[in-house]
């Protein structure tokens, strides 16, 4: 899903010139919180084992890590092909909409709790 929504907020930039930066950063943010978790169930491929990826996994027969590396470096590509792609560079940008990521974090820890 957050695959997806990567590359369909890369295909907005292109089309929508408008809204570039908008587009961009929607992308960033689905490429960023899923690279680093996606990075930790390298290293300990048992602690997300039925999410959507580790179940696509165990359904191919497949080690859940290398689904994971796998994911991790399409993330990885669609991040740095927008980095190189915004005008003003990776650090202004960032400053303008620092505030969003930290946000973003925030709102998909709260829904990811599950209340008892």
């Amino acid at each position: 899903m957050s695959l997806s929504v990567a590359l369909l907020c890369l295909v907005m930039m292109y089309y929508n010139k408008r809204n570039e930066e908008i587009w961009a950063y929607f992308s960033l943010i689905m490429c960023m919180t899923r690279i680093l978790p996606y990075i930790i169930c390298i290293f300990n491929p048992n602690t997300f084992l039925y999410n959507d990826e580790g179940l696509i996994g165990k359904a191919l027969g497949i080690e859940i890590w290398l689904i994971y590396s796998v994911f991790s470096i399409l993330f990885l590509g669609i991040t740095i092909f927008i980095i190189r792609r915004l005008r003003g560079g990776i650090d202004e940008y960032l400053k303008k909409y620092k505030f969003g990521y930290v946000l973003y974090l925030i709102l998909t820890v709260t829904i990811g709790i599950k209340i008892n």
